[in-house]
């Protein structure tokens, strides 16, 4: 099981590579990189989708400009000066032009071909460390999640079969008591149709068959958990399924103990909710 929440950092020779991601709904990759390294923005979003299926990543690249491979574009610089001689000699301008003002011009600093090359590698291997870095961590966190939901899962279980335990007393002791009622109010019903009334109404009261499918989700739900690669939508899925369960259980329960214990199941269920919402 993997959260979607994490950070990676990673250095190599003068690029630093920071990724970290957030829980969301589908996959999403935001990019902050130099100029220098824009022409790799698919290479660097595919990196991270082999390392993430789902959560918000960002993905923040840094250049330590003392090992950026610049070289100075001669021929670029001799036009700029000579476009700048021919300017003062045909225009009344007045002023020198100044390392700065050169500086300030586009294109004078270039990468060679081969520089670039090695930059961009370095660039991957940095992304590529972080994102395991990353992984690691989204791993970890998942496996924290994964020991509370196994043990909110076990608290849940011990209240169904509580429940269980108590219906079929419960169940006798009210058909005891509307038989009773009926007696009192129906002094010339047959015995045989007070017990047939009796037992439409305590069948209305009945949650058995709820507390089975709420137990067969809650083993679904823990098989899910053990799956290899573990998804959290349907993890989330199956939560809604159990919930649902439990609201019908709470509506049909008329009894304080079971009632109580219903809610307790739909307060483990609605705690795994929200921790669910940040697994992978």
């Amino acid at each position: 099981m993997f959260s979607m929440t994490g950070i990676g950092r990673a250095s190599i020779r003068g690029i630093t590579c920071e990724v970290r991601s957030t829980n969301h709904r589908y996959l999403e990759v935001n990019l902050r990189l130099p100029a220098e390294l824009e022409e790799m923005s698919e290479e660097i979003r595919a990196i991270v989708r082999r390392h993430c299926q789902r959560g918000s990543v960002s993905v923040t690249i840094h250049l330590d400009d003392r090992y950026l491979p610049l070289s100075l574009n001669k021929p670029r610089l001799k036009k700029y000066i000579s476009l700048f001689t021919e300017i003062k000699r045909d225009f009344p301008i007045s002023g020198d032009l100044t390392l700065s003002d050169l500086l300030a011009l586009p294109g004078l600093f270039t990468i060679e071909p081969e520089a670039k090359k090695g930059l961009f590698q370095k660039a991957k291997e940095a992304t590529i460390l972080a994102c395991q870095r990353l992984r690691a961590m989204r791993k970890e966190e998942g496996e924290n999640l994964l020991k509370d939901f196994l043990k909110r899962l076990k608290r849940i279980n011990l209240l169904i079969r509580e429940i269980k335990n108590r219906i079929p007393r419960r169940l006798k002791e009210k058909k005891e008591a509307m038989i009773k009622r009926f007696r009192e109010l129906n002094t010339s019903w047959p015995e045989n149709r007070i017990q047939e009334e009796v037992t439409i109404l305590a069948d209305r009261t009945d949650v058995s068959e709820e507390l089975t499918r709420l137990a067969s989700h809650s083993r679904l739900f823990s098989r899910a958990l053990h799956k290899k690669e573990t998804s959290g939508r349907k993890l989330e899925f199956i939560l809604q399924e159990m919930l649902r369960e439990s609201e019908t259980l709470s509506a049909k329960a008329r009894d304080f103990l079971i009632a109580k214990e219903v809610i307790e199941i739909k307060e483990e269920i609605e705690k795994m909710r929200e921790q669910v919402r940040n697994v992978e």
